[in-house]
């Protein structure tokens, strides 16, 4: 029987567990957003983001994002990004269930 996916709720409590763990930090409001806007089929572009956000397009895409991929590429020891983060942390956590 097939394990139920991973919700993006739990994905984000478990990826918080980790960095905490690791760094000793929890996620910033606006890397929950990147990653609840990466996460999504039919992905947002970086400009919808920083619309709905508050900040500017190149902030988030040259800055922000680039941060919060390297990091997650850090606590999921695998190249991580905006395209390929939900797919990554699945196998990570489908990994950890056993």
């Amino acid at each position: 029987m097939a394990t139920p996916g991973l919700t993006l709720d739990q994905a984000l409590a478990w990826l918080d567990d980790l960095l905490y763990t690791q760094q000793q930090q929890h996620f910033t409001t606006l890397q929950v957003a990147l990653l609840r806007a990466a996460w999504e089929p039919g992905r947002q572009s970086y400009r919808a983001i920083a619309q709905a956000q508050g900040y500017s397009e190149n902030y988030l895409k040259y800055d922000a994002g680039p941060k919060l991929w390297r990091c997650l590429s850090g606590l999921l020891q695998d190249k991580v990004r905006k395209t390929t983060v939900r797919a990554l942390v699945e196998q990570r956590w489908q990994t950890q269930q056993g």
